[in-house]
């Protein structure tokens, strides 16, 4: 694995979690300050990396699928009953 991979995880990450951060101070405010602290922005960046990884699972397990199903047997009339 190549050095650029956890570099791109975290700025993609990074840059989900403080979106997301500002999206909850504008909506339910900044908990006077409390969520201006850096470990609620690192607890969503950790939320964001989580996602990220989930999001290429899901994906990569759709395609390995998709190639199963068109290699798969086309049915026959005993499959079918």
């Amino acid at each position: 694995m190549d050095g650029s991979r956890p570099q791109g995880l975290e700025q993609q990450a990074r840059s989900e979690a403080e979106k997301k951060l500002q999206w909850i101070i504008g909506r339910y405010g900044d908990m006077n300050g409390e969520r201006r602290k850096p470990y609620y922005l690192q607890q969503l960046i950790q939320e964001a990396k989580a996602a990220i990884a989930w999001k290429e699972f899901s994906v990569g397990l759709m395609e390995l699928m998709a190639v199963d199903m068109k290699n798969a047997p086309a049915p026959t009339k005993a499959t079918e009953a």
